[in-house]
């Protein structure tokens, strides 16, 4: 079997409104030895997406942590099939369904000693410091995948992992799959990961308002 050696993507080179994202076909990274190769089949467009797409990074730059760069590969959520693995990888196999880690957390920093392992200064998060799933494919080492289930629907669980991932976040969601949409709904007023409050989704009435982000597909 040939392993793909381009993927198209999206990438961003500077900040700006959605005419900055560049589709277009890029080299894929060498498959190391502990790295997994995924067709992405799910991915989601965010909020953090948005703001990074803007240049409104400023309040979110961890002291400690390497800075937001440029180009970037957004897209925190991933989901999809393994093609490939590298030779001393364990956890995975060619034909796993998979989703990404959206929260990797470094063992032994003091963030996760405090349960804030998310915030770990020595982590590229994918999206953040590392390129993210705009892409047809994605190389990131075994420990940035977990398994998926069979039975589990591969666009819900991109859609849910950034939220089931955060260990911070206690408000339930309700996340429902459309045709190009996904609708995202805070109840009890939870604070999402960025820190914007659930609450200012409520109507008066105190039912969650939804808001429609775009999916990207990959179908090839």
């Amino acid at each position: 079997m040939t392993l793909p050696t381009k993927t198209m993507a999206v990438r961003l080179f500077e900040y700006g409104g959605p005419e900055k994202l560049v589709y277009a076909e890029y080299d894929l990274p060498p498959l190391g030895e502990r790295d997994v190769l995924v067709k992405n089949l799910a991915a989601s467009v965010s909020r953090w997406d948005v703001k990074y797409r803007a240049g409104d990074l400023a309040r979110y730059q961890i002291p400690g942590r390497a800075p937001f760069p440029l180009p970037q590969q957004l897209g925190r959520e991933a989901a999809g099939e393994v093609v490939a693995v590298g030779r001393a990888v364990t956890r995975h196999r060619p034909g796993d369904r998979v989703i990404g880690v959206t929260h990797p957390e470094d063992p032994a920093a003091i963030e996760t000693a405090r349960g804030l392992g998310n915030l770990s200064r020595n982590i590229a998060i994918p999206g953040h410091q590392a390129f993210g799933s705009y892409a047809q494919y994605l190389v990131r080492d075994e420990r940035m995948w977990l398994p998926l289930p069979s039975d589990v629907d591969l666009e819900q669980a991109g859609f849910l992992e950034l939220f089931l991932q955060h260990r911070r976040r206690q408000a339930p969601l309700v996340i429902r799959a459309r045709a190009f949409t996904v609708e995202e709904h805070h109840a009890n007023g939870g604070r999402c990961p960025d820190g914007d409050d659930g609450q200012r989704d409520r109507d008066d009435s105190g039912v969650s308002q939804a808001r429609h982000f775009p999916i990207i597909y990959q179908t090839s």
